[in-house]
């Protein structure tokens, strides 16, 4: 980006510098001659017609030929590249072959692996929990629960998660080192808004089959 700007000022610094050059040397020509010739009235007015012509002329080459080549470079496909070995000179084809090289490298060591992404709160590839938001699944056991429960105890609307549970484990209903561990979890992964990882999901959704296993032995 730098170095485009910078060819852009340096291409037109130097247009503008030859255009002063020769207007400044087009105009002293000029002088001299109306200096000289000053007293012939006729022959001043045709050589000062002739040199505003030819200051003109000397404008409208320039300017030509900067749309020319801008209409030039507009003319070349874009998706087109002279890149290939007969474009360019073989040393400067070898330099861009090297550096596309190392580009491929680094974009392939770049790409993240699967095993990078199981901390961003998604099942990994070929597993169960393949695409599976693990931090919404998570959160959505406790209105399961909730469902599981609602026969022995309804939650009240001013009961807290925390609270529900504990209810549950103090009428029996629960055993409490198991409704302890899943409510901490439940808690954390809530409020901390950390991604889940995989084997924590894991570890969790076994902790929460025990949970609704004393469902069951409460229910038979």
């Amino acid at each position: 980006m730098l170095d485009r700007l910078y060819r852009s000022i340096l291409s037109t610094s130097s247009t503008l510098i030859f255009l002063l050059l020769a207007i400044g040397l087009i105009g002293l020509s000029g002088l001299d001659i109306a200096l000289r010739i000053y007293p012939h009235r006729l022959l001043l007015i045709g050589v000062g017609s002739g040199l505003c012509m030819l200051l003109v002329a000397s404008v409208l080459i320039l300017s030509s030929r900067k749309l020319s080549i801008r209409s030039a470079l507009g003319d070349i496909p874009k998706l087109y590249v002279p890149i290939h070995p007969g474009d360019l000179p073989k040393r400067v084809h070898r330099l861009i072959q090297a550096d596309l090289s190392k580009s491929a490298s680094i974009a392939s060591e770049a790409q993240p692996l699967p095993s990078d992404l199981l901390g961003r709160g998604w099942g990994s590839p070929n597993t169960p929990q393949q695409s599976l938001p693990l931090r919404p699944t998570l959160l959505s056991t406790f209105s399961l629960l909730q469902q599981a429960f609602a026969p022995y105890f309804q939650r009240p609307p001013t009961y807290s998660p925390r609270r529900y549970v504990d209810h549950l484990i103090q009428m029996g209903y629960i055993q409490r080192d198991v409704g302890r561990r899943y409510i901490d979890t439940y808690e954390r992964v809530r409020f901390g808004n950390l991604p889940v990882y995989e084997e924590e999901y894991t570890r969790f959704m076994a902790v929460f089959a025990k949970v609704l296993d004393s469902q069951l032995q409460a229910a038979a």
